[in-house]
């Protein structure tokens, strides 16, 4: 994907990492090792991997932004959703690391914590029922987040505006 960017375009000014695999909602004691491997290697090495990639030639040419879509579970935890969480703190952990290694050569890196959007997510997920009625009361209050909000986010954090912005978490979750 990086190689076929870099031929047709030369350069890669902006890279947006934005994944979201979600695991079966269960307790942690009943988690199995494979829905470990499949929610850490989706939510996170893939994050590692496609900036691996990218960042040689933004280093070159000492110019880029990376934007990491992280989730509001990493910050704070989710019932039932610990190998989310787990893997999107690490998102965020890996942003702020990586934006010291790299600030010096030019490259702002960052990330966003968006909350819950209205996509009826909870209907059919085993959450507790106290965090559904909490979904539901956002909703009902269009307070859940949209695309729009996060591109929104997206766009000031690769905008020129947001050039001192660097290793930030940037929370977009309509709520505190």
């Amino acid at each position: 994907m990086v190689k076929e960017a870099l031929e047709q375009f030369g350069k890669i000014d902006i890279l947006v990492n934005n994944v979201g695999v979600g695991t079966p909602p269960k307790p942690f004691a009943d988690s199995t090792e494979a829905e470990w491997d499949m929610g850490i290697n989706s939510n996170l090495m893939g994050v590692l991997y496609c900036t691996k990639a990218v960042l040689p030639q933004m280093i070159s040419r000492k110019s880029g932004k990376i934007v990491n879509i992280s989730s509001k579970a990493g910050l704070e935890g989710t019932p039932t959703g610990t190998i989310y969480g787990v893997a999107k703190a690490g998102v965020i952990n890996f942003s702020a690391g990586l934006a010291l290694e790299v600030a010096d050569s030019g490259i702002n890196v960052n990330s966003i914590a968006p909350g819950l959007g209205g996509i009826g997510f909870h209907t059919t997920a085993r959450f507790p029922p106290e965090y559904i009625k909490k979904i539901e009361k956002m909703e009902a209050e269009g307070r859940t987040i949209t695309p729009q909000d996060i591109g929104n986010a997206v766009a000031f954090l690769v905008s020129d505006v947001s050039k001192h912005v660097v290793g930030q978490c940037l929370r977009v979750s309509g709520t505190t």
